[in-house]
């Protein structure tokens, strides 16, 4: 009995490491070979990280609504990594949507009362140095969340979170 019962566990290990083995390599085998595809709704966006998909969502709205919005999407608030990711998002919606809605949400928070330091609130790593030069400001000390808009260059900005801007959600490749 004992040697059946140490058979069927050794035979369930193998199956469960080969079914793991497989999963992870479905996960990544379009990584490299860039096969990977964008989730339904969701575009690449040229000159931005090619990893990663986006979503322009079509509403104004505060940067904790923002959040749950692009979360009911199964993603995340664009997190930008350089200037450039930036710039190439910003295009995307200045092209689609025009320029009288550039202020976009991203979805850097300010951690403590240190004005200068914002993370992603997932990892908490910090945010990358993409601000306008002057920012974050902390004007009225109650700017907590970080946006980018046409009036900031399309640089970072701090930003009051109960102000009106346009989610843009990222997903990775699937």
């Amino acid at each position: 009995m004992w040697k059946d019962l140490e058979h069927n566990f050794t035979v369930w290990r193998k199956v469960f490491k080969m079914k793991l083995i497989c999963l992870i390599l479905l996960f990544f085998s379009c990584l490299p070979l860039g096969s990977c595809e964008c989730p339904k709704g969701f575009y690449e966006i040229d000159g931005a990280d090619s990893s990663k998909c986006y979503s322009v969502l079509g509403v104004q709205t505060n940067q904790i609504d923002a959040h749950f919005w692009c979360k009911a999407l199964g993603s995340t608030l664009i997190m930008p990594t350089k200037l450039g990711e930036i710039h190439a998002i910003t295009d995307y919606v200045k092209k689609h949507y025009g320029t009288n809605r550039m202020n976009t949400w991203l979805g850097y928070k300010r951690v403590t009362s240190n004005k200068a330091l914002f993370h992603n609130p997932h990892t908490k790593e910090a945010m990358p140095d993409i601000w306008k030069t002057g920012q974050p400001d902390n004007s009225g000390n109650k700017e907590n969340c970080a946006m980018v808009g046409k009036k900031y260059d399309m640089s970072a900005n701090d930003w009051d979170c109960w102000n009106n801007a346009r989610p843009v959600c990222e997903a990775m490749k699937i």
